[in-house]
């Protein structure tokens, strides 16, 4: 279902394919439009985690370790095992990169269940996105916080 929501920081219509995006891709591509920059150019790891059951959970952390902990307590997981975890290190952009390897997962034929959680994708495919999103260069580009008005 595409997100038709407004972008919080450039008020433009979401258009990406999870409901609970908060802002457009170019926004969350663009590290000076966030509010909190620090965020945004915080460092950490892009994971791959799937579970027993076959469900895959990606995503971005500062301490994997720790966060897989606390994976395996939500609903979707909740008593079981992770079964392969793959890390990649990424030295800035976490947020960016993890939002371009989320949207890259939705366009393919994998199941989304919830925001960063999949069914129906191969471990491999999720980590050869996840490598790319670790070191590809990203377009940064500056956007005006307002949408310019069409002048006639």
């Amino acid at each position: 279902m595409i997100n038709k929501n407004p972008c919080q920081i450039c008020k433009r219509p979401i258009n990406r394919n999870y409901s609970s995006a908060k802002y457009c891709i170019q926004c969350a591509l663009n590290p000076y439009a966030a509010a909190n920059e620090k965020t945004l150019l915080r460092s950490g790891h892009l994971y791959v985690c799937m579970f027993e059951n076959g469900i895959l959970k990606v995503g971005q952390s500062s301490s994997v370790e720790t966060r897989i902990k606390q994976l395996c307590r939500d609903d979707v997981v909740r008593g079981l095992s992770p079964v392969k975890v793959k890390t990649f290190p990424c030295d800035r952009y976490l947020y960016p990169r993890e939002a371009w390897m989320i949207d890259r997962l939705v366009a393919g034929p994998s199941r989304q269940i919830k925001r960063e959680w999949f069914k129906r994708t191969s471990f491999s495919r999720a980590v050869q996105i996840a490598e790319t999103a670790s070191t590809i260069q990203l377009p940064w580009f500056r956007i005006r916080a307002t949408p310019e008005k069409d002048e006639k």
